[in-house]
């Protein structure tokens, strides 16, 4: 998963390309959710799993239901909306990221 992450990545028009190789056929609908899996699995995996917990605890219980929350770095948006009951639903609540996803 991680290699075929990487190879997505090096390739996607979301991330900079120094010598303007950018795929145009990875703007896709599944771009997104492959996006969100690999953030969460990096995050889950890498991590030290009481350290990981405490992230996910202090976000998912710091947020009103409903409410719009701007996951400002990967493991901030990753995380939650892995977490998150529906993140379709906004249960409890939608997670939104400023990088453009192309």
């Amino acid at each position: 998963m991680t290699n075929l992450f990487e190879s997505f990545k090096q390739r996607h028009p979301q991330y900079s390309h120094p010598h303007g190789h950018a795929d145009a056929s990875l703007r896709t609908s599944y771009w997104g959710p492959v996006l969100e899996i690999c953030l969460a699995y990096d995050n889950v995996i890498l991590c030290q799993p009481e350290y990981t917990q405490m992230a996910v605890d202090g976000i998912l219980n710091s947020i009103p239901a409903g409410s719009i929350y701007f996951g400002g770095t990967d493991p901030g948006r990753g995380l939650p909306t892995a977490f998150s009951k529906s993140q379709v639903d906004a249960d409890p609540f939608y997670t939104l990221t400023q990088k453009r996803i192309g």
